[in-house]
């Protein structure tokens, strides 16, 4: 998806400052309509018109920080929710029609279940988009405009947990002590090998 963003990019001559909705009859012509139909697709899942915000929407999350907070919100792994609901993030959500498992400390009035996901690679790419759109991480979207050094980043999530700074220092520490940055070059593939 970078690389269809940055190939738009580079056919209106490097204007970034379009809005992809409203003035779709002014780039369209400039790529196939299968990458103009993946565009819109994208404005859609990233919850932005704007070329600019978008391209860096789509920016990967370094899999250190995946696994670091992974391990953290799940007891790595063993957490109910992770066995039971593939959730290794703690993804809440309030919507009936989404599966979701009610939480045994939840408070007396609330209404949020902790999601179900049909497999761990589902609750990955939730738990990836929840911070490339939602505004309560803003924060970490404009530090990885500068660096992709996940332990930068994980300032950025200071809204994920209540615990704020300690829960941040809490996934630094993780990503030192158990070396994970040797894992972000990494990148999911879509086919399956073989063994």
């Amino acid at each position: 998806d970078s690389r269809l963003l940055n190939k738009l990019k580079n056919a209106l001559g490097g204007d970034i400052n379009i809005d992809l909705t409203h003035e779709y009859q002014a780039w369209r012509p400039k790529v196939s309509l299968e990458a103009a139909q993946r565009i819109l697709q994208l404005t859609k899942k990233y919850k932005t018109n704007y070329l600019i915000e978008l391209r860096h929407r789509v920016r990967p999350v370094p899999v250190s920080l995946i696994l670091a907070q992974g391990g953290i919100e799940s007891a790595w792994g063993t957490s109910r929710f992770a066995v039971e609901g593939n959730n290794i993030f703690g993804i809440w959500t309030w919507d009936k029609n989404i599966p979701g498992m009610i939480p045994g400390n939840r408070e007396k009035g609330k209404k949020h279940r902790v999601r179900i996901f049909s497999s761990l690679l589902d609750s990955v790419r939730e738990f990836c988009l929840i911070l490339n759109r939602q505004p309560a991480y803003r924060r970490f979207r404009n530090i990885r405009r500068q660096t992709n050094n996940p332990l930068e980043l994980a300032a950025g999530l200071l809204n994920y947990s209540a615990r704020r700074w300690a829960y941040v220092r809490s996934i630094q520490q993780v990503i030192r002590k158990n070396n994970l940055r040797r894992y972000d070059n990494m990148e999911l593939t879509p086919r399956r090998i073989h063994l």
